[in-house]
C-alpha cells in the first residue's frame, strides 16, 4: 500500500471516529483534540496495519484517549471548583487540607488574575473554547495555547504525577 494512500485512509477513519465520539456525547472540540492526538500518534508510530486491523485499532485508541481526556478534565474541574471559586461559603483552613491540597491552593493563589479567569471559564463555568475566545476577545487558537501552557505550568508546579 502506498504511504500517501495509507495516510488518506487514516484521515477518513479519523473523521468517522470524530463523528462517532460526538454521537456518543463528546463535545466537538474535545473530539477534535482527541482525533488530532491519535492521528499524530499513529503517524509517529510508523506502524502500518492492514485496513481490516486498522479500524478496530483506531477505535480502541480513540476510545482510550477520550476516556483519559475526560478523566483529566474532570480532575481539573474538581480541583478548581474546590480551590478557585471566589465565593466559597466557608473559608479554607490549612489544617483541613492535605499537604498536596495546601500546595495547590498556594499555586492557584499565585496565578495572575488572567490565568485564574482562564481556568475559571474553562473548568468552573464550563465555557467552550469559542465562548472563552469571545469573552476574552482573542482567537480560539490563543485560548487553546494559553490553556495548554497554563496546565503544563500547573503540572510542573504541583508535581502532577497521577494525571499528567
Amino acid at each position: 500500500m502506498k504511504l500517501d494512500g495509507y495516510e488518506e485512509l487514516i484521515k477518513d477513519m479519523l473523521l468517522e471516529l470524530r463523528n462517532y465520539l460526538i454521537r456518543q456525547g463528546a463535545q466537538a472540540q474535545i473530539a477534535e483534540d482527541v482525533i488530532q492526538d491519535v492521528f499524530v500518534k499513529l503517524l509517529e508510530m510508523e506502524l502500518i496495519l492492514p485496513p481490516e486491523q486498522l479500524r478496530p485499532y483506531m477505535y480502541r485508541m480513540v476510545k482510550t484517549k477520550y476516556i483519559d481526556t475526560y478523566r483529566r478534565q474532570q480532575h481539573w474541574q474538581q480541583l478548581l471548583e474546590r480551590y478557585l471559586i471566589p465565593d466559597l461559603q466557608r473559608p479554607l483552613t490549612e489544617e483541613k487540607l492535605s499537604p498536596r491540597e495546601q500546595q495547590l491552593v498556594q499555586v492557584l493563589e499565585q496565578l495572575s488574575t488572567e490565568n485564574q479567569q482562564l481556568l475559571r471559564l474553562k473548568y468552573v463555568d464550563n465555557y467552550s473554547l469559542a465562548q472563552m475566545a469571545d469573552q476574552l476577545q482573542i482567537p480560539v487558537a490563543a485560548v487553546k495555547m494559553r490553556l495548554y501552557r497554563l496546565r503544563r505550568k500547573l503540572k510542573q508546579l504541583i508535581g502532577d504525577e497521577h494525571h499528567g
